[in-house]
Protein backbone atom coordinates (compact mmCIF):
# COMPACT_ATOMS: atom_id res chain seq x y z
CA UNK A 1 0.00 0.00 0.00
CA UNK A 2 1.22 3.47 -0.70
CA UNK A 3 -0.25 6.94 -0.58
CA UNK A 4 -0.03 8.98 -3.74
CA UNK A 5 -0.30 12.70 -4.31
CA UNK A 6 -1.61 12.97 -7.85
CA UNK A 7 -1.61 16.55 -9.07
CA UNK A 8 0.37 19.50 -7.75
CA UNK A 9 -1.58 22.69 -7.19
CA UNK A 10 1.48 24.68 -6.15
CA UNK A 11 4.79 23.95 -7.84
CA UNK A 12 6.85 25.27 -4.92
CA UNK A 13 5.67 22.57 -2.51
CA UNK A 14 6.63 18.93 -2.48
CA UNK A 15 5.68 15.87 -0.48
CA UNK A 16 2.52 14.69 1.24
CA UNK A 17 1.80 18.02 2.97
CA UNK A 18 1.56 20.02 -0.24
CA UNK A 19 -1.72 21.12 -1.84
CA UNK A 20 -2.20 18.09 -4.07
CA UNK A 21 -5.18 15.87 -4.65
CA UNK A 22 -4.62 12.67 -2.72
CA UNK A 23 -5.15 9.02 -3.51
CA UNK A 24 -4.12 5.71 -2.05
CA UNK A 25 -2.85 2.98 -4.35
CA UNK A 26 -2.94 -0.69 -3.39
CA UNK A 27 -1.22 -3.30 -5.56
CA UNK A 28 -1.24 -7.08 -5.36
CA UNK A 29 2.08 -8.63 -6.28
CA UNK A 30 2.29 -12.16 -7.60
CA UNK A 31 5.51 -13.74 -8.80
CA UNK A 32 7.57 -11.21 -10.74
CA UNK A 33 4.86 -8.63 -11.34
CA UNK A 34 1.72 -6.84 -10.32
CA UNK A 35 -1.40 -8.99 -10.47
CA UNK A 36 -3.99 -6.31 -9.64
CA UNK A 37 -4.11 -2.67 -8.60
CA UNK A 38 -6.71 -0.50 -6.89
CA UNK A 39 -6.89 3.25 -6.40
CA UNK A 40 -8.99 5.25 -3.98
CA UNK A 41 -9.28 9.01 -3.66
CA UNK A 42 -8.80 10.21 -0.10
CA UNK A 43 -9.41 13.61 1.44
CA UNK A 44 -6.45 13.69 3.79
CA UNK A 45 -3.51 11.63 4.98
CA UNK A 46 -4.33 11.06 8.66
CA UNK A 47 -4.84 7.39 9.44
CA UNK A 48 -8.61 7.87 10.00
CA UNK A 49 -9.01 8.43 6.26
CA UNK A 50 -6.67 5.59 5.38
CA UNK A 51 -8.40 2.95 7.51
CA UNK A 52 -11.15 2.37 4.92
CA UNK A 53 -8.73 1.88 2.02
CA UNK A 54 -7.89 -1.81 2.46
CA UNK A 55 -11.53 -2.73 3.23
CA UNK A 56 -12.32 -2.86 -0.47
CA UNK A 57 -9.71 -5.06 -2.08
CA UNK A 58 -7.58 -6.48 0.74
CA UNK A 59 -8.33 -9.50 2.89
CA UNK A 60 -7.48 -8.98 6.57
CA UNK A 61 -5.16 -12.02 6.42
CA UNK A 62 -3.04 -10.49 3.62
CA UNK A 63 0.46 -9.27 4.32
CA UNK A 64 0.72 -5.55 3.46
CA UNK A 65 3.99 -3.80 2.75
CA UNK A 66 4.11 -0.03 3.26
CA UNK A 67 6.69 2.65 3.80
CA UNK A 68 7.44 3.90 7.33
CA UNK A 69 5.09 6.87 7.19
CA UNK A 70 3.69 7.67 10.65
CA UNK A 71 0.05 7.45 9.48
CA UNK A 72 0.17 3.68 8.95
CA UNK A 73 0.80 2.20 12.45
CA UNK A 74 -2.85 2.54 13.63
CA UNK A 75 -3.82 0.29 10.72
CA UNK A 76 -1.64 -2.52 12.12
CA UNK A 77 -4.44 -3.44 14.52
CA UNK A 78 -6.60 -4.75 11.66
CA UNK A 79 -4.10 -5.78 8.96
CA UNK A 80 -0.67 -7.42 8.86
CA UNK A 81 1.16 -4.24 7.92
CA UNK A 82 4.91 -4.45 7.47
CA UNK A 83 6.42 -0.94 7.39
CA UNK A 84 9.75 -0.76 5.53
CA UNK A 85 11.92 2.24 4.87
CA UNK A 86 11.69 3.19 1.19
CA UNK A 87 15.11 3.27 -0.45
CA UNK A 88 16.10 6.83 -1.35
CA UNK A 89 16.39 7.66 -5.06
CA UNK A 90 15.20 4.19 -6.04
CA UNK A 91 12.08 4.18 -8.19
CA UNK A 92 12.32 0.63 -9.47
CA UNK A 93 9.87 -0.98 -7.05
CA UNK A 94 6.50 -2.18 -8.34
CA UNK A 95 4.63 0.55 -6.51
CA UNK A 96 6.82 3.36 -7.79
CA UNK A 97 6.60 2.07 -11.36
CA UNK A 98 2.83 1.73 -11.16
CA UNK A 99 2.43 5.27 -9.78
CA UNK A 100 4.74 6.69 -12.45
CA UNK A 101 2.70 4.98 -15.18
CA UNK A 102 -0.57 6.25 -13.68
CA UNK A 103 0.74 9.81 -13.51
CA UNK A 104 2.04 9.61 -17.10
CA UNK A 105 -1.36 8.37 -18.27
CA UNK A 106 -3.18 11.17 -16.44
CA UNK A 107 -0.85 13.90 -17.64
CA UNK A 108 -0.34 12.55 -21.15
CA UNK A 109 -3.90 11.77 -22.14
CA UNK A 110 -6.06 13.92 -19.90
CA UNK A 111 -3.63 16.80 -19.11
CA UNK A 112 -5.81 17.93 -16.20
CA UNK A 113 -7.83 15.98 -13.68
CA UNK A 114 -10.22 17.79 -11.37
CA UNK A 115 -10.83 16.64 -7.83
CA UNK A 116 -14.48 15.89 -8.69
CA UNK A 117 -13.45 13.26 -11.28
CA UNK A 118 -10.25 11.82 -9.78
CA UNK A 119 -11.94 8.65 -8.47
CA UNK A 120 -13.40 7.94 -11.91
CA UNK A 121 -9.97 8.23 -13.52
CA UNK A 122 -8.43 5.97 -10.86
CA UNK A 123 -11.20 3.41 -11.44
CA UNK A 124 -10.69 3.48 -15.21
CA UNK A 125 -6.92 3.15 -15.03
CA UNK A 126 -7.07 0.27 -12.53
CA UNK A 127 -9.82 -1.47 -14.53
CA UNK A 128 -7.69 -1.31 -17.69
CA UNK A 129 -4.51 -2.30 -15.85
CA UNK A 130 -6.16 -5.29 -14.16
CA UNK A 131 -7.29 -6.62 -17.54
CA UNK A 132 -4.23 -5.79 -19.66
CA UNK A 133 -3.13 -9.42 -19.86
CA UNK A 134 -6.58 -10.65 -20.93
CA UNK A 135 -7.35 -8.48 -23.96
CA UNK A 136 -8.38 -11.45 -26.12
CA UNK A 137 -10.66 -12.78 -23.41
CA UNK A 138 -12.34 -9.37 -23.08
CA UNK A 139 -13.09 -9.32 -26.81
CA UNK A 140 -14.43 -12.89 -26.67
CA UNK A 141 -16.68 -11.97 -23.72
CA UNK A 142 -18.01 -8.95 -25.62
CA UNK A 143 -18.87 -11.10 -28.67
CA UNK A 144 -20.52 -13.74 -26.45
CA UNK A 145 -22.67 -11.10 -24.76
CA UNK A 146 -23.63 -9.53 -28.08
CA UNK A 147 -24.59 -12.91 -29.57
CA UNK A 148 -26.51 -13.94 -26.46
CA UNK A 149 -28.53 -10.74 -26.35
CA UNK A 150 -31.76 -10.52 -28.29
CA UNK A 151 -32.55 -8.14 -31.12
CA UNK A 152 -32.29 -4.45 -30.24
CA UNK A 153 -34.12 -2.00 -32.46
CA UNK A 154 -33.21 1.63 -32.97
CA UNK A 155 -36.38 2.64 -31.11
CA UNK A 156 -35.28 0.58 -28.10
CA UNK A 157 -31.91 2.34 -28.06
CA UNK A 158 -33.24 5.90 -28.20
CA UNK A 159 -36.12 5.42 -25.76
Amino acid sequence: MNVLSVVKKRESEAGRASGKMKASIVIEIEGKGIKRAYGMQIKDFPSKGLEKIPDRPIDTSASIAADKWTGYPPMQEKWQLEPKKSPQKENSTFMHRFIQQLKRWLRGIHHHVGEKHLQGYLDEYCFRFNRHLFKEAAFDKLIQRMMGHGHVSYQMIIS
